[in-house]
C-alpha cells in the first residue's frame, strides 16, 4: 500500500509509526465502533482530501494515554455528521454517505 500523500506531496510522516503499529505482532487493534453496513465514512476522504485533523471527529487523540473503550458518542450520530458537513461546505447528498 502506498503512503497518502499531504497537501505538501509528502507522506505524513507519523503514517509510519501507525503502519508500524498495525503490523502483526503483540498489538492489537480493537475495533470499538463498526458502521451500519449501509454507510460508509472514508478517512481517505476525511483526513486526505478535507485534511481534517484526527481530533476533529476522535477528540484530543494527542493526550490519549490508553485506547478508548467506548465509541465517540458524536459519531454515533447522523445528525452530528450533517452538522459538521453543513458548517465546512461538504456534501449532503445522501449518497456521499450512504450505499
Amino acid at each position: 500500500m502506498r503512503p497518502q500523500l499531504g497537501a505538501s506531496g509528502l507522506a505524513n510522516p507519523r503514517e509510519a509509526q501507525v503502519r508500524e503499529l498495525a503490523v502483526p505482532g503483540p498489538f492489537r487493534w480493537t475495533q470499538i465502533t463498526r458502521n451500519p453496513g449501509h454507510v460508509y465514512a472514508s478517512h481517505r476522504a476525511h483526513v486526505g482530501i478535507a485534511k481534517l485533523a484526527c481530533e476533529t471527529c476522535h477528540g484530543d487523540v494527542a493526550t490519549w494515554t490508553t485506547p478508548p473503550t467506548e465509541p465517540v458518542q458524536q459519531l454515533l450520530h447522523m445528525s452530528a455528521c450533517l452538522d459538521c458537513h453543513r458548517r465546512r461546505g461538504a456534501s449532503t447528498w445522501c449518497g456521499t454517505c450512504h450505499r
